[in-house]
């Protein structure tokens, strides 16, 4: 695949921390309503922490594109595919990080 066009990702990463920031803010004003039930709530507060993380994912990667940065690698320096970066706009890494952060046991299978 080609390189893709900067200014769909950006829009995508916008939407993306949006959306997150919106299911955020949905979470915290669940959470108010389940301190009666203890399970409920530690579900909520492990979703919480999830999208926290990936609104910080997404804004580093805003970041990355005001420094210039976004599309390269944080291991490697080289660029990261356009595949790669369709289905995760806010990848920081190539899939030859991702296989030797596998390799080292830092990244589990599935990611």
């Amino acid at each position: 695949m080609s390189r893709v066009n900067e200014s769909v990702l950006v829009r995508r990463l916008l939407a993306m921390q949006r959306n997150t920031s919106l299911a955020i803010a949905n979470l915290e004003a669940e959470m108010l309503t389940l301190h009666q039930d203890p399970e409920a709530l530690g579900k909520a507060r492990r979703k919480l922490a999830i999208a926290q993380m990936r609104y910080s994912e997404v804004t580093c990667a805003i970041l990355r594109v005001a420094e210039g940065s976004f599309g390269y690698c944080k291991l490697t320096s080289k660029r990261i595919d356009a595949e790669t970066l369709l289905r995760n706009p806010a990848s920081r890494f190539s899939r030859e990080a991702l296989e030797i952060l596998r390799k080292r046991g830092y990244v589990e299978e599935s990611v």
